[in-house]
């Protein structure tokens, strides 16, 4: 099983972050009280927002999305993970 399957994952949360991101900036814009305080809220939300897309984005390029997880793999992984004293 190649290891890119978990691309999907992650594009879901991504289309899902940045759906409920304009539904909550089109609320606040369209019945938000008008004033600094709004704008600056939104353009922190925006930035930050960015920031971290931008950050997750960077993280995962690292990664060798070609490769593959074997069953052999995975029972190493958890066997190191619950090993018995």
């Amino acid at each position: 099983m190649p290891i890119a399957i978990l691309l999907i994952l992650y594009a879901l949360f991504v289309v899902f972050f940045v759906v409920y991101g304009g539904f909550t900036w089109y609320h606040l814009s369209r019945f938000g009280v008008a004033h600094g305080h709004l704008v600056a809220m939104q353009a922190v939300f925006l930035v930050g927002s960015i920031a971290l897309l931008g950050a997750s984005a960077l993280a995962i390029l690292s990664y060798d999305w070609t490769a593959t997880v074997t069953t052999d793999d995975l029972d190493r992984l958890i066997g190191s993970i619950f090993q018995t004293v």
